[in-house]
């Protein structure tokens, strides 16, 4: 019995010395994580605030480097988009007139970039001077071909009379009347942007090739891009010569605008319908 007491008597001042020093730990601890904290808010924490705000105002006091483009909109060259840019002024946008009705959202991306492109129609000179692989390898074809600006960009809508309505009435632009062209199996009605038109293309007759493309893409969607050239037969029979890009048409036909148009095959001009109309 005396064993069996002097043993329960160990073991009970070993539990209480297990307690005592599980709580002197956790009084350390809190103490530590305390003085750690208390530090941090006092001394780490106000020092960073005021070299983060020391560096902003040498950062504000160091001289700027002037941009090479108006002052207003993106300037692309900080990307590295310098010639993309300069290849869109001599392009599209040559003759860009921006509709007050589209761009009215302060400060969105379209909103800026059509501003960029309004600073820069009228200022032509001084950019760069690019020459095509096209004049280089074959200069015959290039200056035959003479592309000039794009004439419309065309899309094939299911109904023409709300896609007319939702460009006159919602975007507010100017909208042609609609034109049936039977020799191309189309309805059409242009959409005027100032300095290009959107062309709505809805079938026409039983043999339309627009209703053919409708039945791929029942909403609708970008059928064709029309660039004008210079003189379309010379085009035409260079194209013919090169081999390098099919026409779909055997001669150029009378298009919507009353001049002559010829279809390029899409699988030689990257997937995209190409049309050519006499400028």
């Amino acid at each position: 019995m005396r064993k069996i007491a002097k043993a329960s008597s160990i073991a009970d001042k070993l539990h209480k010395g297990f307690v005592l020093t599980c709580i002197g730990v956790s009084i350390w601890g809190l103490f530590v994580g305390g003085a750690s904290y208390y530090h941090y808010f006092t001394v780490t924490r106000p020092a960073r605030a005021a070299a983060k705000q020391k560096l902003l105002e040498e950062e504000d006091t160091r001289p700027r480097q002037k941009s090479l483009l108006p002052p207003i909109g993106i300037d692309f060259g900080l990307f590295g988009f310098r010639k993309m840019y300069s290849i869109i002024r001599q392009g599209i946008f040559k003759s860009v007139k921006v509709c007050p009705t589209v761009a009215t959202t302060k400060g969105s991306s379209f909103s800026v970039f059509t501003r960029v492109m309004a600073s820069t129609s009228e200022t032509q000179s001084g950019g760069q001077n690019f020459s095509s692989s096209a004049t280089q390898a074959n200069p015959t074809l290039a200056s035959l071909l003479k592309l000039g600006r794009l004439n419309h960009v065309a899309i094939a809508t299911p109904d023409l009379k709300k896609a007319t309505a939702m460009y006159r009435d919602v975007l507010g632009a100017k909208v042609s009347k609609e034109e049936d062209l039977p020799e191309h199996g189309v309805t059409t009605v242009f959409v005027d942007l100032g300095n290009t038109k959107i062309e709505l293309l809805h079938p026409f007759g039983a043999k339309s090739p627009i209703q053919n493309f409708l039945d791929k893409n029942t909403s609708g969607g970008i059928h064709h891009i029309c660039i004008e050239v210079d003189d379309i037969y010379q085009a035409v029979d260079s194209l013919k010569a090169s081999g390098k890009i099919r026409i779909l048409d055997p001669k150029p036909k009378i298009g919507a605008h009353g001049k002559p148009v010829v279809f390029l095959h899409p699988k030689d001009c990257g997937g995209v319908l190409l049309e050519l109309e006499q400028a």
